[in-house]
Order: structure tokens, then C-alpha cells, then sequence
């Protein structure tokens, strides 16, 4: 049986705040950024030269894990890791997991951590690889101080992936393959990097109807029905798993 939608949506970062406003753009056709630092529109208000918050680097601040809660999958065959970042710490900070036969921490940076707005993410960045389904809570540590995040990592068919390669590949039914326009670094990032916020039905949804988690279509140039797909339910939950397993952009 197969699901129809309208087709797809756009990104910029990871954190839940920060996350769910990248999710306006997780899919659409455009350049992304991967930055956890939450956007202000508002204006600065001069405060007669005095500067009255802490740098990013002096541990003054709360410590903050972004995201505080992120998805992921595990099949037993391939790689999935989810990206997150440690803000507000010190050079003594230390990020653990509570069950270290679920997952493997490693150190990461971005690779340009200049924002488009001239600002500088100081975010300290990981890279946590899942090794089985379940609750992952990771605990980072800082002078004293202490902040948690957790992933949901759900478990998944290792037929999933394969399908889910297919349709990104060779597209079906008549739509193209997601490789028309997500390759060599093209159209938007949807790579665990912008999709780790969004749950599984989230993703989903945003495939078959083309509505961004946000409530707005997904444009594509010169697509008149925008970024909806029409696919099997295999394919749409094979799309899912595949883009979950995708290497995270925006490191090195």
C-alpha cells in the first residue's frame, strides 16, 4: 500500500530550540549551517560599554547540552551517530555515557565555526555513535557543574536501510531520486546533523506531505508540487533509516 503526499523542508542546527527552528528548513533547497547557538532578531540595547555576560569560555554561564534530546536507530550493520555540543564548560570537561556498551564518544569540531553573521560557535562538539536500541543519556561535567542529554535510539530492520538506499538513489513511481539534488555538498542538509531533533514520524511526515515541521510547503525550483513524494511504505520508512545513517555535516 503505498502513501502519497505533497513533496518536502529546510535546517541550520541541533539544539531543541535552535533545532526546532532549523527544522524549517531541514529539506528545503538551500545551503545550511550546523550551529547549536539559538538566533536573536531582536536589536542589541547599548549598555554604556559595560559587558555583562561571561564568555562562552570562561565556565561562568550554565552549562548547556544541545540538544538536550535527539533521535537516532541501530540495525546492527551500519554506522548512525548523532552530533552534539557542549556549551558554557571548561578544559575540564568531561562527557560520559550511563551505558558505555550503547554508545562511543569522540571529540569533533566544526569546520568553520564562524557564523554567516560574524559570530563565533564555541561550542564543544561530539560525535556519539550508537551500538544498540534504547535510552542513551549522556552526562557532561564542568567545575561542579552538571547537564544530561538524552537520545532515543530506535531499532530498526537491517531491510530498512537497503530500501531506503534505493529510493535515495534511484528515485520511483515517477519522482526522481533524492540524488538529483542532495549530492556533493548541493540543496539542504539533511544529514543527522539537521535531523537529529526531529523524531522518526517527523521525518516521515515531512517526505509524504512536503510541510516542514514549522506548517510550511517545502519549495523547489521549478517543482510545481514542491518537495512531496509519493512512496511505498517500505521506501518512506527505508528513507528514514538511510538519512539517519548518513555521516553528519559540517565537521572535521
Amino acid at each position: 500500500m503505498a502513501s502519497s503526499g505533497r513533496k518536502r523542508l529546510s535546517s541550520v542546527g541541533l539544539a531543541s530550540a535552535v533545532f526546532a527552528a532549523t527544522w524549517a528548513g531541514v529539506f528545503a533547497c538551500s545551503t545550511t549551517e550546523t550551529s547549536y547557538i539559538e538566533e536573536d532578531d531582536e536589536p542589541e540595547t547599548p549598555d554604556a560599554g559595560f559587558d555583562t555576560q561571561p564568555s562562552a569560555e570562561s565556565g561562568l554561564g550554565v552549562l548547556t547540552f544541545m540538544p538536550e534530546r535527539s533521535y537516532s536507530g541501530y540495525d546492527g550493520t551500519h554506522r548512525f551517530i548523532v552530533p552534539v555540543a557542549v556549551y558554557d564548560s571548561a578544559d575540564d570537561l568531561d562527557v560520559t555515557v550511563d551505558d558505555p556498551a550503547a554508545a562511543e564518544i569522540a571529540a569533533k569540531k566544526l569546520t568553520n565555526p564562524v557564523r554567516t553573521d560574524g559570530t563565533t560557535d564555541n561550542g564543544k562538539y561530539f560525535f556519539v555513535t550508537v551500538k544498540k536500541p534504547g535510552t542513551i543519556t549522556l552526562t557532561a561535567t564542568s567545575q561542579g557543574k552538571r547537564a544530561t542529554s538524552t537520545i532515543t535510539v530506535a531499532d530498526y530492520a537491517p531491510a530498512r536501510w537497503a530500501a531506503g538506499e534505493a529510493r535515495y538513489e534511484n528515485g520511483s513511481g515517477g519522482d526522481p531520486p533524492c540524488t538529483d539534488c542532495h549530492v556533493n555538498g548541493k540543496a539542504i542538509d539533511h544529514s543527522p546533523a539537521a535531523l537529529a531533533t526531529a523524531d522518526d514520524e517527523k521525518i516521515a511526515v515531512v517526505i509524504t506531505t512536503g510541510i516542514s515541521t514549522s506548517g510550511f510547503p517545502i519549495k523547489i525550483d521549478n517543482q510545481a508540487g514542491g518537495h512531496q513524494w509519493t512512496v511505498t511504505d517500505a521506501e518512506r520508512d527505508g528513507l528514514v533509516t538511510y538519512l539517519r545513517s548518513l555521516e553528519p555535516k559540517g565537521f572535521k
